[in-house]
């Protein structure tokens, strides 16, 4: 209980998972109406606490946008990619991934191997790139469902076994995560030209 409090309380962190995805489409609804409150609610018997997750779907009033999601990243413990075909065409989802896969490299390099990105499949894996092809994932894409009926359906007592493993797993990121330092990398990262049928909306 006492390392849960020290993880809770750690000074220069403020979330536990950052929450990486393509805005405005099916895997924005997804997060937010499914993964996210299963998510929450076994992640928290896991910790011994609420965590802390940081999304931008609610920006406060008289914030820079950008500003705030650099911020967030930084000060948060891990990153969770929902992956679908555009994600890898936003500016903002491959400059997330990015700095947080040179964090990964900046803790490795100090004190071995470190984990701090658990991306989950959510579809369209022909649009991957080569580097998230060749990267583990967890592949959440045969519950990747927004519709209300999926709430009452069979698949989505499978879909929440799965949602608790993830969190399992997702503690022991949050868990093993190095001590805050104020110089975390920040990559800035320009997306390939996206297809016809996957162009950006940001």
């Amino acid at each position: 209980m006492k390392q849960q409090l020290l993880i809770a309380t750690n000074e220069g962190y403020r979330y536990d998972i950052f929450f990486s995805y393509s805005r405005g489409g099916a895997s924005e609804d997804w997060l937010n109406g499914c993964l996210k409150e299963l998510l929450e609610k076994h992640l928290q018997e896991e910790m011994g606490r609420i965590p802390q997750f940081y999304i931008d779907t609610e920006m406060r009033a008289g914030v820079n946008w950008y500003d705030d999601i650099k911020e967030a990243l930084l000060r948060s413990r891990c990153l969770l990619g929902v992956w679908s075909g555009p994600y890898f065409y936003r500016k903002y989802c491959l400059t997330e991934w990015r700095s947080m896969k040179e964090r990964e490299k900046v803790v490795s390099g100090k004190s071995g191997s470190c984990k701090l990105i658990y991306p989950v499949k959510f579809g369209d894996g022909d649009h991957f790139s080569d580097e998230a092809n060749e990267t583990q994932y967890d592949d959440l894409s045969n519950w990747a469902f927004i519709g209300p009926a999926f709430r009452n359906s069979p698949e989505f007592v499978e879909f929440e076994k799965r949602v608790k493993d993830v969190a399992r797993s997702l503690w022991q990121i949050i868990k093993h995560a190095p001590e805050w330092e104020p110089g975390w990398p920040f990559i800035e990262v320009e997306p390939p030209l996206a297809p016809v049928s996957l162009l950006p909306r940001m």
